[in-house]
């Protein structure tokens, strides 16, 4: 392979000069201040309402290939569910244990988070509920 020209030329460049990236007529001490200052007023972000937030049932439930969700419910509202998948190769979505834990007012949330479930295909499952106070 030959090459026709070979350019020549400096691999390094001068240096540029530092811009001023600040205004004149204020200071890094001011600009600080007043950018804590504009933090300090800023109003709090309310991004969920914790008493709305705090389950009172947690519905536990191991599938057969080895899955585990877990969902939280507030009275008959869902408020969060996670799943850890299992490690089988087939996929299989039958339910081997269901454990539900009521952490407070066990009785009135209870029948409401059942209630609730019946719809979804739980019915069939409630005798696989165990209560744990």
């Amino acid at each position: 392979m030959k090459f026709d020209k070979i350019y020549v030329g400096r691999g390094i460049a001068a240096p540029t000069p530092v811009r001023r990236t600040t205004h004149l007529g204020e200071d890094t001490g001011d600009t600080f201040a007043r950018i804590l200052q504009e933090e300090r007023d800023a109003a709090e972000a309310e991004l969920q309402n914790p008493e709305n937030s705090e389950p009172d049932t947690i519905v536990t439930r191991v599938l057969a290939d080895g899955s585990v969700v877990t969902r939280a419910y507030k009275g008959a509202r869902l408020i969060s569910e996670t799943t850890t998948h299992g490690n089988r190769l087939t996929p299989s979505k039958a339910l081997i244990a269901e454990q539900a834990t009521y952490l407070s007012g066990a009785a009135q949330s209870a029948a409401a988070m059942l209630a609730s479930l019946t719809p979804q295909g739980a019915a069939e499952h409630t005798e696989h509920i165990s209560n744990t106070l």
